[in-house]
């Protein structure tokens, strides 16, 4: 499984990669209940299997799939938010 760095902020994961593991390439927690991968954080969030391009925020990510195959996302491009500014 790939979990590879594009900049600082934006990474490429194949859909099996550890929320753990990428929790910790990235240096911070990733809150996500009921899903251990990459891959079912997106199903999980959107409550159905994506097709390519399709975008979801969550857990202050910015995910896009790139790649779907055999019902699951094969690869996904990982983008950290800022942190929402308060007013």
């Amino acid at each position: 499984l790939t979990l590879k760095q594009l900049s600082d902020d934006t990474w490429e994961a194949d859909g099996g990669v550890l929320l753990e593991d990428l929790s910790e390439a990235l240096g911070r927690p990733i809150e996500a209940e009921d899903c251990d991968t990459v891959n079912g954080i997106i199903f999980y969030t959107l409550g159905y299997l994506p097709k390519e391009e399709t975008e979801v925020e969550v857990a202050g990510l910015q995910i896009v799939v790139k790649d779907v195959q055999n019902h699951q996302v094969k690869t996904a491009i990982i983008k950290v938010l800022p942190p929402p500014t308060e007013e």
